[in-house]
């Protein structure tokens, strides 16, 4: 019975509240539920709602940021959402798992508490139906659910990453997949990007892919500096990853003037080794 207690607790303190106030993008070959293409690197609120174009590039990764506020803990965060590519299993039971086993986990978003319920995650977001993003469900030659962000509406900045295919544009010729831009004007991706932080400012390789990602930029904004922090996860094949014993589905942390480290395993967030985080969000208590 305590057993069976605290498992029913753990899944009421996962439960978010219902609100379609969160956005996301998809990768490639994505389709809304009237069939309609969805254009990778745009933004989307569920629906699917268009709310921000990319402008035609391919947006690996994003985050709208946290400013001002110090998180809960400044090492710690517990709850985390996310989403995984479809080659992902999940650890068994959870509900990634049980996803993946309808090829549906890719084109859904799930969340974790480390201190509550660590090692499960629930479905927070379905793609096609209850709680639905509005992408049609399943289709294991769509790439999904490639970048979310749990903030209300997006903040007027927008920290993004790119895919390997837009280092062959004049915009980002000479970047690395590893770069971090802001556009610190207004809502929208810049026409010619401000870097907020290169690979070697985080530690990378410059042949490393950043595939989910969280920033929080605090004073002096768009510098990664001083007190500055970014959570991520590397796509695979990244060479950090083999030099750090670390996996695409481990959640990684870097900090100005520090080398990158593991922030949270993939088995705490109910992942396998073998699995590979594809967007990345944080709540805070309280605060979201």
């Amino acid at each position: 019975m305590k057993t069976q207690l605290t498992i029913l607790i753990a899944i009421f303190c996962m439960c978010p509240l219902r609100v379609n106030a969160q956005t996301y993008t998809v990768g490639e070959n994505a389709v809304d539920l009237g069939g309609n293409p969805m254009t990778p690197g745009d933004i989307y609120e569920p629906g699917p709602n268009l709310v921000l174009s990319s402008g035609g590039f391919m947006v690996d990764a994003y985050s709208s940021g946290r400013f001002g506020m110090l998180p809960t803990h400044p090492d710690f965060e517990p709850i985390f959402r996310f989403s995984v590519d479809a080659s992902s299993i999940g650890g068994f039971g959870t509900d990634v798992w049980i996803e993946a086993g309808m090829a549906e986990a890719h084109t859904d978003v799930f969340e974790t508490n480390i201190v509550v319920a660590p090692e499960l995650n629930f479905q927070i977001f379905d793609g096609d139906s209850g709680n639905a993003l509005g992408i049609l469900e399943p289709s294991i030659s769509m790439q999904g659910v490639n970048g979310y962000d749990i903030s209300v509406g997006l903040t007027g900045r927008i920290y993004w990453s790119v895919d390997v295919s837009e280092l062959l544009t004049a915009t980002y010729a000479g970047s690395s997949a590893a770069d971090i831009f802001v556009q610190p004007a207004m809502n929208g991706f810049a026409a010619f990007p401000v870097t907020f932080a290169t690979a070697a400012d985080l530690g990378l390789d410059p042949n490393d892919e950043i595939d989910a990602l969280e920033v929080w930029d605090r004073l002096p904004l768009h510098d990664f500096a001083v007190n500055d922090r970014v959570l991520f996860s590397l796509a695979p094949g990244s060479p950090t990853l083999a030099s750090l014993g670390l996996n695409a589905a481990d959640i990684i942390v870097a900090r100005p003037g520090q080398p990158p480290a593991l922030y949270a395993p993939a088995k705490l967030v109910g992942l396998r080794k073998t699995d590979n985080l594809n967007a990345l969000s944080v709540k805070r208590y309280g605060n979201d």
